[in-house]
């Protein structure tokens, strides 16, 4: 059993089938299949010495290893990351195998930091990849059912994954049981704005380029039947409305500026990076500038989306610089020369302002007509879900393996880190491989032994605090105070043997009488900015 029909949910039922002639099933939650790979670009790296030397490009898979690890910010699982790209190459050869066809360069996409991103080609330009992996699972006897949200995992009495529950097109729930696995490849969850918010206040309000079904509910399923979950604090943007989320996809052919008309970020650095930049300007947004050259680089569906957007007035079109700073209020003069002064950079070879990278640096925004397009972030991709090892067997809070029980995709954390390389793609063929305390003391207080378990007297206590340091002191006096009967439970032998006795306690506060007499000018409002700053 298979949970999503994207890029990872396909590639591992077309593994199994190579492996099996049994019974595959793709639940797929949404009316249509294909998941977010179906909105996506497609843009897949890989080291490739075929294309890439072809362009005069130099690659390795220790400088793939190395820059996915600096985009991660070394938070990858060093395995996981070592898997994703020595076997790169070979699941790029494994897909076209299965029909899906690439274009014969590599290119340097949005966060990608070295040309090695491969575009797929397609001739019909409303299609998808995916579509031809799709009829791969079909002529294969693979079935796949849609509207079949995934409820809840159901196991065996030894913990191991026995199957699902699911909700068919009808409405009617249903148990399926899988004789060998279950796999997991339901994506993340960026459409879910609640829990991106509880994880990172700051993307709550933003929108999201991933379809309506990228919500969590079965990386949450699969905690529920024991899978540890990583890494869920991280989550990816690409600083552009979601209609036009490839305006700056290739780097090499656009450049930022802010309200002001002035860069104000290297284009071809790491995601996070380019996220948290932006939502630091004091609107929140910039603008991506590309020339004809670069409007032209687009696939043919893509230019079609920008022209509908010049109606809406969501994109704009120039045939002068000049032009296009008043279009989108911009000083005129900061933005002909933050142009022309980036042009210079692309002539010299060097970026005298931000330091961009050669490679990224190729083409001038010279060619009329010019376009541009709000680049305000969107929620795009989350790095975190269930654990899994170098087999994408999901872990457990021991990290010991689920027993039948496999993650693939977004749906799985701990591959690419803090932030994701532009380009990395997830796709598993699944091988066989507070409150701040007083003083101590005070009623309802008492020591227990944590080995005795729950005794008779803490079974009719109002209130059970576990752990004695600073926090669950405070606990326990602040329900004390309402003359609540108070447990306390600690592990250790020693009441006092807690990392808060031998810390010296200094505390943050907004203090007049103290700072006063000191001369320090304070404020709320100050140390507000300041912890979220931190």
């Amino acid at each position: 059993v298979i949970v999503g029909s994207g890029g990872a949910g396909v590639s591992a039922a077309l593994a199994a089938r190579e492996r099996t002639k049994g019974r595959i099933v793709i639940l797929e939650k949404l009316g249509v299949t294909g998941g977010s790979t179906r909105f996506s670009c497609g843009y897949f790296n890989a080291v490739d010495p075929e294309r890439q030397r072809a362009q005069g490009i130099e690659d390795s898979l220790e400088r793939h290893i190395a820059d996915t690890n600096a985009s991660g910010r070394g938070r990858g699982d060093p395995e996981l990351v070592r898997i994703l790209c020595s076997e790169a190459l070979d699941a790029l050869h494994w897909v076209e195998g299965y029909g899906v066809k690439y274009e014969p360069f590599c290119s340097q996409i949005y966060g990608g930091l070295f040309p090695r991103s491969h575009l797929p080609k397609l001739s019909d330009p409303q299609a998808s990849y995916i579509d031809v992996l799709l009829d791969a699972c079909r002529s294969r006897g693979i079935e796949i059912l849609t509207s079949s949200p995934v409820l809840s995992l159901v196991l065996n009495e030894d913990g191991s994954a026995a199957g699902v529950v699911w909700r068919d097109a009808s409405g009617t729930r249903c148990t399926l049981r899988a004789s060998r696995a279950v796999v997991l490849a339901s994506g993340g969850f960026s459409a879910n704005a609640e829990l991106c918010r509880l994880h990172d206040p700051r993307l709550g309000d933003l929108d999201t380029t991933n379809p309506a079904g990228s919500t969590g509910e079965v990386m949450l399923a699969a905690r529920e039947a024991g899978a540890y979950l990583t890494g869920c604090d991280w989550i990816e943007c690409i600083p552009l409305h979601v209609h036009y989320a490839r305006f700056a996809i290739l780097v090499e052919r656009c450049i930022f500026v802010d309200q002001q008309g002035r860069r104000f970020v290297r284009e071809d650095d790491r995601r996070d990076i380019l996220r948290d930049t932006i939502l630091s300007l004091p609107s929140r947004f910039g603008f991506v500038i590309v020339d004809h050259d670069g409007f032209e680089s687009n696939p043919p569906s893509f230019r079609r989306e920008l022209h509908e957007g010049l109606e809406r007035q969501e994109v704009y079109r120039a045939q002068t610089l000049e032009e296009m700073a008043q279009l989108l209020r911009l000083p005129v003069n900061n933005f002909v020369e933050t142009v022309n002064r980036y042009n210079g950079f692309v002539r010299s070879g060097r970026d005298e302002d931000f330091g961009r990278g050669v490679e990224s640096m190729i083409h001038e925004i010279r060619k009329p007509p010019f376009w541009a397009c709000r680049a305000s972030m969107s929620r795009h991709h989350t790095m975190g879900g269930v654990s899994i090892d170098a087999r994408a067997r999901v872990l457990d809070w021991d990290s010991k393996p689920v027993g039948r029980l496999y993650a693939a995709g977004e749906v799985a954390g701990g591959v690419h880190g803090a932030s994701r390389l532009g380009g990395d793609r997830r796709r598993s063929r699944l091988r066989t491989h507070c409150r701040p305390g007083g003083r101590l003391g005070g009623a309802g207080m008492r020591r227990t032994d944590a080995q005795q378990g729950f005794s008779s007297a803490a079974a009719d206590a109002d209130v059970i605090v576990v752990g004695c340091g600073l926090a669950g002191l405070s606990a326990a006096l602040a329900a004390a105070q309402r003359r609540a009967r108070v447990v306390l439970f600690d592990s250790s032998s020693d009441l006092f043997a807690t990392n808060d006795v031998a810390d010296r306690l200094y505390f943050n506060a907004v203090d007049p009488e103290r700072q006063g007499d000191l001369g320090i000018t304070d404020s709320p409002e100050l140390f507000y900015r300041q912890t979220l700053a931190a």
